[in-house]
């Protein structure tokens, strides 16, 4: 793990620097001093030992208890070594804020590290990962928080994009980001291809929960159609097929090639249509069998091509 060791102070530098503000400066009491210390201290061994979100955690009470502006840049330091690089950008911001309207031992100690503050704030923000998101009318939120269209900042790693409308969710993506990183989302409200997320369904009543499919109907009926009438047209090529094994001997093979051509096309059709009508067929029956699933959540997706029929669910 990587140590910024400039952003860090030495523990005795610390330890002398707690001690020797004055408190009074600072209007806190002995027991809100003695505890900014040892939160202090407690976040200097962090540190030392690379364990930077408790060190986070510990410089942010310190500096709550204490009310010490410098401490802010301990805690941004931390977090920039943990590859927090969004909270280390709002901690630095953070600091310059509180450093603008400090006075007194509090401004010379900002002064000190007001221009490391600028730098490391401009570093923060070139590496985190730019998301560019484009997203059809309803509420968008990333990891569960309201988000903005456009390009949005994100720490380093795997983030979840959602789009609702009305409750349901229409659209959803999973970017997995590293370091400065640019990467375009996209999120659609195709009107037939509605989700519901967990806290919509809880919301339908039992009725609706198990409700007979009608996509499972349909598509039952229709592989059923599909595999009739590719059955039709291999009997049609079986009788095809048959006219010229019983043409007479010594019949011009050019009066009974083109049956025989035709007997094969009919094969062959015949053969797809009733394969991809049979595995249809197979699917609607899953699809209204689990229309009365109580599962809290089902995901299933079909691909339907020339001779072949695709069905992958998840329960």
């Amino acid at each position: 793990m990587r140590f910024f060791v400039s952003a860090i102070f030495a523990p005795t530098l610390l330890l002398i620097a707690l001690s020797s503000e004055s408190s009074t400066a600072f209007a806190q009491s002995e027991a809100d001093e003695a505890e900014a210390r040892a939160a202090f201290e407690e976040g200097v061994s962090a540190s030392e030992s690379g364990d930077w979100t408790a060190a986070a955690s510990a410089f942010e009470r310190a500096y709550s208890r204490s009310g010490r502006i410098w401490l802010l840049f301990n805690v941004a330091t931390a977090r920039m070594n943990q590859d927090d690089l969004i909270g280390a950008a709002q901690t630095f911001q953070r600091f310059q804020r509180e450093c603008d309207a400090a006075s007194g031992e509090q401004r010379d100690h900002c002064d000190d590290k007001r221009e490391e503050a600028r730098r490391e704030l401009q570093r923060a923000q070139s590496l985190a990962p730019r998301l560019h998101v484009s997203a059809d009318e309803g509420d968008l939120t990333i990891d569960g928080e309201p988000t903005t269209r456009g390009e949005i900042l994100v720490n380093p790693g795997q983030h979840t994009l959602v789009l609702r409308r009305g409750g349901r969710v229409v659209d959803r993506a999973t970017v997995d980001v590293p370091r400065e990183a640019e990467e375009r989302v996209i999120l659609t409200a195709p009107e037939t291809q509605v989700v519901e997320d967990s806290r919509s369904q809880e919301v339908l009543s039992e009725e609706e929960r198990g409700g007979t499919n009608v996509g499972g109907v349909l598509l039952l009926a229709a592989g059923g159609a599909t595999a009739l009438a590719g059955g039709a047209l291999m009997i049609f090529g079986e009788l095809d097929d048959r006219e010229v094994q019983n043409a007479p001997d010594g019949s011009p093979w050019s009066e009974y090639e083109p049956t025989h051509d035709r007997a094969k096309r009919r094969y062959r059709i015949g053969g797809a249509l009733l394969g991809v009508g049979v595995a249809a067929a197979a699917v609607g029956v899953i699809l209204v069998v689990n229309s009365g699933d109580d599962a809290e959540e089902a995901q299933s997706e079909l691909r339907v091509g020339f001779g072949h029929v695709t069905y992958r669910a998840r329960f």
